[in-house]
């Protein structure tokens, strides 16, 4: 799964609905709708779309520390100027 910078776009508004469907027989196989307070709606789709548990009481450094854990490529969207992207 690829996540696009589009995703910016949702900083600074409030999700009221979430949406999502598993369509075992058709592409994109699974989607999360995320409907804004402004009537506009972003989209997370893909082959397998995984999340945790639950909401976790994290701020970005404490997010920023759990994902550098993975070893991947980190990029932040609207945090505050001490957590630095990484990658």
């Amino acid at each position: 799964m690829s996540i696009k910078n589009g995703i910016a776009g949702i900083l600074g508004r409030r999700v009221t609905a979430v949406l999502v469907t598993m369509n075992p027989g058709n592409t994109p196989r699974q989607q999360i709708f995320l409907v804004l307070d402004d009537r506009w709606t972003y989209e997370i789709y893909g082959s397998q779309v995984d999340s945790a548990s639950g909401v976790l009481e994290w701020d970005a450094n404490q997010a920023l520390e759990y994902a550098k854990g993975f070893a991947g490529k980190i990029t932040t969207y609207g945090v505050e100027a001490e957590v630095a992207p990484v990658g």
